[in-house]
């Protein structure tokens, strides 16, 4: 699955909620362009907001990879969230993700 988007001026954060099957999912995160975006995972466990991975900043041409668990709890409640840094102009990104076999 893939996440494509744009944060420009005062767009400053978006947060994408998907449903994902249980258990452990890989990505990677592309910044293509511009100032440093910012971006971590939640999901719902025992009924409260938990970050499954936690705030990566990544610089402008750049990418991280990573893998998160999604519980059956939480499989309905997860997010993505997406954010610049502050001051930056703009920052475009890529995310794929995967359920892992």
């Amino acid at each position: 699955m893939t996440i494509e988007g744009s944060l420009r001026g005062l767009n400053n954060k978006d947060t994408f909620k998907r449903t994902l099957e249980p258990g452990r999912h890989s990505y990677c995160i592309r910044n293509n362009g511009g100032g440093v975006l910012r971006f971590k995972i939640k999901t719902i466990d025992e009924g409260k907001w938990r970050v499954a991975e936690t705030r990566s900043k990544i610089k402008s041409r750049r990418s991280v990879k990573g893998e998160f668990f999604v519980s059956d709890e939480s499989a309905n409640n997860v997010e993505f969230i997406f954010s610049k840094a502050f001051g930056a102009f703009r920052s475009e990104y890529e995310l794929e993700y995967q359920q892992e076999s």
